[in-house]
């Protein structure tokens, strides 16, 4: 009796209907056509060789058929599931829809004025009515913004620069500087300069229309009552902290060229003889600036550039006092920095061991003492919780500057303790 599925012919493959699986089986895989003999281990082995021989070309040639190698969803299967995702997926559309009418709803029904006080909240200052002219404060362009004291690390790399850390409320800005081409652009490297991102394109010439506009000729303020760039604050000063990384014996002299706008409008803090004279703008020079470029009356000739002075040569204990603490004073620097890393370490397990704190009280304690403003920078950034603890460490200590690079976490801290 022939074995069911195997063809009778040695030399023929029977044609399988898809009513059942077919199996295509070489007949030499075959040893015994008896109903009780088993096909032998290795016909199964043989089994996917075999398959692979067929060609692909679909010309299976007289007396071969298709062979099915899988089942497939039937249709009626697949004609549920697609019905079923339709479904499913008109359902959602018709949540989001119904979801969105309701929020628009009542937002616009929130617009809606209900009464005259709503009516004119609405309408104010809206052309042709009569709060047209009333909209708008001749110093709207920092209403509501409090300064504090954090400094812009790296200032040119924001979005817009001097702007965002306005908006922030900084009261310090970076700007690395480079001598090109007899002008000086902003930039971390020279392979990162452009020709339209100058130091007076980003920050001088914006600077002078900032302060004119909030200093308008009007008869209720006088000119003699400078305003600087806070409404909230009138006498805060902004200090530019201009990076030189070019020549300093060539670069300082035309930076002292390019600050001739503000400077003759009476922005520049500058030094009258002995006395400091606070303005609404405040020049630190640092990078290869040095001292006796700031105190030459030749390369600083209106002494209202200062000098970036080192805070770890400002305080030592007995066994290694300062050597040169006392050539820093507020009538030739502004600032007094170093590096967080260098100076202070890392913090142990995410916090300051008491040894570095009292390296912080001491920088800070005799840059106070001379009238400077104490400032670290590369202070740790991440994670938060340590870079919080560093930055409330620094603030209880006094520290005059705050540098940062995130400029949403120092606009959101309390500065009310500093």
């Amino acid at each position: 009796m022939p074995l069911k599925g195997v063809p009778s012919s040695k030399h023929n493959l029977t044609r399988y209907t898809a009513a059942e699986p077919a199996i295509v089986f070489h007949p030499t895989s075959v040893r015994d056509t008896s109903p009780d003999s088993a096909l032998p281990e290795t016909s199964l082995q043989n089994l996917q060789p075999e398959l692979r021989k067929i060609p692909s070309d679909g010309n299976f040639g007289r007396g071969f058929s298709r062979p099915v190698m899988h089942r497939g969803i039937r249709p009626r299967t697949r004609k549920f599931v697609t019905a079923k995702a339709v479904a499913i997926t008109a359902i959602v559309l018709n949540f989001v829809l119904l979801s969105l009418f309701i929020y628009v709803d009542i937002h616009l029904s929130s617009k809606i004025p209900r009464n005259d006080i709503q009516r004119i909240l609405a309408s104010w200052g809206k052309a042709g009515t009569i709060t047209e002219d009333e909209a708008e404060w001749p110093t709207d362009f920092s209403r509501d913004i409090v300064p504090i004291p954090c400094h812009s690390h790296n200032d040119y790399w924001r979005r817009v620069p001097l702007y965002n850390a306005l908006a922030a409320g900084c009261t310090g800005i970076e700007a690395d500087v480079w001598l090109e081409n007899g002008d000086l652009f902003v930039g971390h490297s020279k392979a990162s300069l452009s020709s339209n991102r100058s130091l007076r394109s980003l920050y001088v010439n914006p600077l002078v229309d900032i302060l004119n506009g909030q200093n308008l000729n009007s008869p209720f303020s006088p000119d003699s009552q400078r305003r600087g760039i806070f409404d909230t604050d009138p006498t805060a000063s902004l200090t530019l902290l201009v990076d030189i990384k070019s020549d300093a014996d060539v670069t300082l002299p035309l930076l002292v060229d390019q600050l001739a706008p503000l400077r003759s409008q009476g922005y520049l803090t500058h030094l009258n003889g002995s006395s400091l004279l606070n303005r609404q703008v405040t020049v630190v020079g640092t990078g290869n600036t040095r001292l006796e470029l700031i105190t030459s009356s030749i390369s600083n000739p209106y002494r209202d550039i200062f000098f970036d002075a080192p805070l770890d040569q400002l305080w030592g204990n007995e066994e290694d006092p300062p050597a040169n603490a006392s050539l820093y004073t507020s009538e030739n620097s502004y600032y007094a920095s170093v590096s967080f890393a260098q100076a202070i370490g890392s913090p142990w397990l995410g916090m300051l061991k008491p040894s570095q704190i009292e390296i912080i009280r001491g920088q800070v304690r005799e840059a106070n003492n001379r009238g400077l403003k104490a400032r670290y920078w590369d202070t740790p950034a991440w994670p938060i919780n340590l870079r919080d603890h560093v930055w409330n460490v620094l603030v209880h200590e006094g520290v005059g500057m705050l540098s940062v690079d995130n400029l949403d976490g120092a606009a959101k801290r309390d500065w009310g303790q500093m």
